[in-house]
C-alpha cells in the first residue's frame, strides 16, 4: 500500500473543509456586497424622490403660471407650492428657482411661460462601502404657460352641473373673437336645446357637450375640447372693498319712475368713492337712470329694473352683506330695459360692473337681459349662482364682457367680444397648460 505525503494529506483535508473557505471568502466580500447592494437600493430610494421632485416641479410651475397671466406675485405662489410638496428653498440643501422667460427646452425665450427648477442634493450611506463618498444631485424641471388662444368670455364655476353653460330656444350668441369654458365634469357641461346658434372661438369643458334639436354650433377645428382640465378662475382671490370712507343711503327703498340720477356728492372724489346702500334700487317707467362713477356697495340690498334705461360710465356695483344674515342682494334687469354701463379701469376693482361677494347663498339667479342696443363693458361676477344673459350687443375693440357666475344660461341674442378688457385692467380668463 503506498503512502501519502503530507502535501497530499494537507490538500486533502484542504479539500474537505471547503465551508470553512467559502466562509471566509464571503466574509472578505461582505463589505464589497452590502456596498453595491446598498447602491442598488439608494438607486431606488433617489428615483423616487425624483418622481416626487418632478411631481412638485409639475405643480409649482403651473400655480406660478396661474398667477403670472393674473398679474399676481408668481414667485412667491411657486415658492408656497413647492414647500408644501416637501421642497422648500434652503431647506437640505434644496434649491427652487422660478423663471420667465424659461432658460432652457422647447420654450426658451417664451415671456408668456414660467419654467421651474428643483435641485437637491443626496447623500450616500450604504454605497459608501464600494468607494461612493457623494451622492448626485436630483433635477426636475417643468415649464407651465397660459394658453391665450383659448381666451374666453364666460366662465362657469360649477365643477358638476349638467347645462353649467347652456343655450336653448332659437337664440343667437356671436362670440367669434373670444371663448367659452366650464368646469363641470358632467357628460352635458355645455348643453344646447332646441335651434340655438351658437359662434365662439373655443369652447372648452372639464364634461362633455348635450347638443340635442337642431343646434347650429361653430368652433373652429382643433379648438373644441371636451374632458379638458378646469380653467382658472383668475378673480378667486377678490374680496368685498372696504367701505371706510363712505356715504350711506338707508333710508328707504330708491324707486325711479322719471328721470333722474344717483350717487351725486355720493361719488364726487376724484375716480369716484365708495358708497353703501342698503336699500334697493328700482328702475321703473319710461325713464333714465345715470350713475355717476363710483363703486356702490348694497348691502343686503338689490337692484331690480323692469323697464326704462340704466347708464353709466366708470361705475362697479358690489352686492354683499355684512351682517352676514344671508342677504346678499341679487340683480334683475328685464328684456325691455335698454342698459349701457362702462366700468372703470382703476379703482377698487377695476373693469367690474357686477361683484357678488363669493360667500352670497347659493341657488340664486342674476338676469341681464335688456333690449337689443344694450351694451355691458365689463365684468359680470357672481362665483356661487346663475347669471341669465341675454340683449348684448359687441362694441367692437373698445367692447369687453366677461361673465363668470357658477353657471351661466344664455336666453337672449348676445354679441359678446373681450377687445377691450385689457384696457379695463381685467385678467384673461382660459386655461393654464402644462407644456414640459
Amino acid at each position: 500500500m503506498k503512502r501519502r505525503g503530507f502535501t497530499g494529506k494537507f490538500a486533502g483535508k484542504f479539500s474537505k473543509d471547503s465551508l470553512g473557505g467559502i466562509a471566509l471568502l464571503t466574509a472578505l466580500l461582505m463589505p464589497v456586497l452590502l456596498g453595491f447592494a446598498g447602491l442598488g437600493v439608494e438607486i431606488g430610494i433617489w428615483y423616487f424622490e425624483r418622481r416626487a421632485m418632478q411631481g412638485t416641479a409639475d405643480t409649482a410651475a403651473f400655480s406660478a403660471a396661474t398667477a403670472y397671466a393674473e398679474g399676481m406675485n408668481w414667485k412667491s405662489e411657486g415658492l408656497a407650492v413647492a414647500a408644501q410638496g416637501g421642497f422648500a428653498q434652503g431647506t437640505n440643501g434644496v434649491q427652487v428657482a422660478f423663471n420667465v422667460p424659461p432658460q432652457a427646452g422647447n420654450y426658451k425665450g417664451d415671456t408668456q411661460a414660467v419654467e421651474a427648477v428643483i435641485t437637491k442634493p443626496v447623500s450616500p450611506f450604504l454605497s459608501r462601502f464600494v468607494g461612493v463618498t457623494s451622492g448626485p444631485t436630483i433635477l426636475a424641471r417643468a415649464v407651465a404657460k397660459f394658453d391665450a388662444t383659448n381666451s374666453a368670455c364666460m366662465l362657469a364655476l360649477s365643477p358638476n352641473a349638467s347645462g353649467a353653460i347652456s343655450a336653448s330656444g332659437s337664440v343667437t350668441v356671436n362670440m367669434k373673437n373670444c371663448g367659452v369654458a366650464a368646469n363641470s365634469t358632467s357628460p352635458s357641461a355645455f348643453s344646447m336645446n332646441g335651434t340655438p346658434s351658437f359662434t365662439a372661438a373655443s369652447l372648452t369643458v372639464c364634461g362633455g357637450q348635450s347638443l340635442t334639436g337642431k343646434p347650429s354650433l361653430s368652433v373652429p377645428s382643433g379648438s373644441d375640447h371636451t374632458n379638458a382640465p378646469p380653467t382658472n378662475n383668475p378673480y378667486s382671490g377678490l374680496t368685498v372693498p372696504s367701505s371706510a370712507q363712505q356715504c350711506t343711503y338707508d333710508s328707504q327703498t330708491h324707486t325711479y319712475s322719471s328721470p333722474g340720477g344717483f350717487g351725486q356728492g355720493c361719488a364726487s372724489s376724484p375716480g369716484g368713492g365708495i358708497c353703501v346702500i342698503k336699500s334697493d334700487i328700482k328702475v321703473t317707467g319710461n325713464t333714465n337712470v345715470t350713475f355717476d362713477p363710483g363703486t356702490y356697495i348694497l348691502d343686503g340690498a338689490s337692484i331690480n329694473a323692469t323697464s326704462g334705461s340704466i347708464s353709466g360710465s366708470g361705475a362697479t356695483f358690489v352686492l354683499t352683506d355684512t351682517s352676514n344674515k344671508g342677504k346678499t342682494g341679487s340683480v334683475s334687469i328685464g328684456g325691455n330695459v335698454s342698459v349701457n354701463l362702462t366700468a372703470p379701469s382703476s379703482g377698487p376693482l377695476p373693469g367690474f360692473l357686477f361683484f357678488q361677494d363669493p360667500k352670497a347663498a347659493s341657488g340664486g339667479t342674476d338676469s341681464f337681459l335688456g333690449t337689443s342696443g344694450s351694451t355691458l363693458n365689463g365684468a359680470l361676477y357672481f362665483p356661487s349662482q346663475q347669471v341669465k344673459f341675454g340683449g348684448n350687443s359687441a362694441s367692437g375693440s373698445t367692447g369687453c364682457t366677461q361673465i363668470v357666475a357658477q353657471t351661466i344660461q344664455l336666453v337672449g341674442n348676445a354679441s359678446i367680444t373681450n377687445s377691450g378688457c385689457g384696457k379695463l385692467g381685467l385678467a384673461q380668463i382660459g386655461p393654464t397648460l402644462l407644456v414640459e
